[in-house]
């Protein structure tokens, strides 16, 4: 379950009317600035953003201790869905409760401790709708990422899971330590890229600027074979159908 259906509170909905008015309020302004000085195109005017200078606000949703303070990242106008950077403030507790929409926390700032487990940065959480989270306390205070995907931000107090709730889709990550970084492999990309080259072109840079062999014929598919997807010429084949 992705979210729980429910009829959204006057509060709430006042709170997403505020949201909207003031990022609206700040983007329009950098939006048709940009587009003054870019030439006319079709497609949406994409800008990035940089919320440093953005203050924090407080959090007046209804359910949410006080002590929790938010800025937007991005916001889906008509669900409400959207990513907050959140700030806890010393001393925040938060007793065990639901959200209402799926739910993702990333934590990047030491001090943060739910249930009995002390989270710093690295630490990630996936909480489906409906599914009961223990109490959550910051006693010197902290930040994290919150993903809202299906629907705004909202908090449940309760100490059961909803109903519907699917808990085996639960999942709790310390990137720290139950997980390892994946290297990608430069050398066979490197040479994917070479083999992917066009048939007359015949050199490529190297990575330290020198000039690399020319780059070797490849053999041709045997006759009767299937090409897949792949750089053209180049594609992987399998063998012919019987």
């Amino acid at each position: 379950m992705k979210f729980i259906p429910h009829t959204r509170s006057r509060e709430a909905a006042r709170w997403f009317r505020q949201e909207i008015a003031a990022q609206n309020t700040r983007y329009r302004p950098i939006v048709a600035e940009q587009d003054a000085l870019a030439p006319k195109r079709d497609n949406p005017h994409i800008e990035p953003y940089v919320e440093l200078s953005d203050p924090w606000q407080k959090m007046t949703l209804p359910g949410f201790p006080k002590g929790m303070r938010y800025t937007v990242l991005s916001r889906d106008d008509e669900t409400g869905a959207c990513s907050l950077k959140v700030l806890y403030e010393p001393g925040y507790e938060q007793p065990p409760g639901i959200s209402q929409s799926e739910m993702e926390l990333f934590v990047f700032s030491a001090g943060l401790v739910v249930g009995d487990r002390t989270c710093g940065p690295g630490n990630y959480f996936f909480v489906p709708a409906g599914v009961s989270m223990p109490a959550m306390t910051s006693p010197k205070g902290a930040q994290v990422l919150q993903y809202c995907n299906y629907g705004e931000p909202s908090f449940v107090e309760s100490d059961s899971d909803h109903p519907d709730a699917e808990r085996d889709r639960l999942a709790t990550v310390n990137a720290c330590e139950g997980m390892q970084w994946s290297s990608t492999n430069v050398f066979r990309m490197r040479k994917w890229l070479l083999l992917a080259a066009p048939r007359d072109s015949v050199t490529a840079a190297s990575d330290h600027g020198k000039r690399s062999r020319a780059t070797p014929r490849t053999k041709r598919a045997p006759r009767g074979a299937r090409l897949l997807s792949g750089a053209p010429g180049r594609a992987v084949t399998s063998a012919p159908r019987r």
